[in-house]
């Protein structure tokens, strides 16, 4: 039985993968599940440094578990980082080619259609041009919060699970679905 999670997406033009996602989105979704196991082992220390506070002081543990909690703190800051850039990389490349249609469109125009670009032409296609880009503009901002929520949900039904969240799922259906359907 499959639940919601396993659901195919819609496709960006990627190579799909067995899970039903785009090769694109399951590498920021596998970015983002590191970063949050990153976060798991951090916090798992921390815990243990609280639970175990007195016994660490008393053997004298301070500095190693101040080591240990260090390299964890880097792990997780070396995910966020990697994370970071591959979401500016995304915005910059969405804003160089909102930049590159106009270009696109009145040399396709003046170069293959051999037509005169006109100012009543140039205009006109450029109000039509900043409407779309308003609305694709959004696009990867989307883009990065499903790819950002779509580990967390799993993790939540994984967690659920023991108490039958994955037959609860499939029954009461997914967003995508109430929005297709």
């Amino acid at each position: 039985m499959r639940t919601n999670l396993e659901r195919p997406r819609a496709s960006c033009g990627s190579q799909r993968t067995g899970a039903g996602r785009c090769s694109r989105c399951q590498s920021y979704c596998g970015r983002v599940k590191a970063l949050q196991e990153a976060r798991d082992v951090r916090g798992s220390l921390l815990g243990q440094v609280v639970k175990g506070a007195r016994l660490i002081k008393l053997r004298g543990c301070e500095e190693a578990w101040a080591v240990r909690l260090t390299r964890a703190r880097e792990a997780e800051l070396r995910q966020l980082r990697d994370l970071r850039y591959l979401s500016a990389t995304s915005s910059l490349i969405s804003n160089l080619l909102s930049l590159a249609v106009p270009a696109v469109t009145f040399a396709g125009y003046t170069l293959l259609q051999r037509k005169l670009l006109t100012p009543a032409v140039a205009f006109t296609a450029l109000a039509w041009i900043e409407q779309m880009r308003r609305s694709i503009s959004t696009l990867p901002g989307v883009y990065g919060v499903v790819a950002t929520l779509l580990p967390s949900a799993e993790r939540l039904a994984r967690a659920l699970d023991p108490i039958g969240a994955s037959a609860h799922f499939s029954a009461a259906g997914s967003v995508g679905d109430s929005v297709a359907g």
